[in-house]
């Protein structure tokens, strides 16, 4: 009985998957904006995660500094700017550079991000 309700779960899971997705694509495919692009990803990302904040930030070729130029923000202030990577923190810093997806469940109580980080 355990396995098989492993299996429906998987299946429920990768529905919610599907339907976001074509929805996703259905919003993207009349834009050809890409800071409007940029934006309904975000909201999109934001909206099914019950996020607070998404978005996307832009590196320059160095990897010395982001920009935020849209994102989707509810109850909390806009991120867009300008940003080091190492105001984030040396683990996301590390990811960026890394190339690699950074997910933060809830910064306010992330262990060892200080206060400025926080902020930020």
């Amino acid at each position: 009985m355990t396995e098989r309700k492993r299996v429906e779960e998987s299946l429920r899971l990768a529905a919610r998957r599907d339907t976001f997705r074509l929805r996703l694509a259905d919003t993207l495919r009349l834009l050809s904006d890409p800071e409007a692009i940029q934006t309904e990803a975000a909201r999109a990302v934001g909206t099914v995660l019950g996020a607070s904040r998404a978005f996307f930030a832009e590196a320059d070729p160095a990897g010395q500094h982001l920009v935020v130029r849209q994102d989707f923000h509810e109850g909390v202030p806009s991120a867009a700017g300008p940003y080091r990577p190492e105001d984030f923190g040396e683990e996301v810093a590390d990811a960026l550079r890394g190339g690699r997806t950074m997910i933060v469940d809830d910064v306010a109580t992330r262990p060892g991000v200080s206060d400025a980080q926080r902020a930020a």
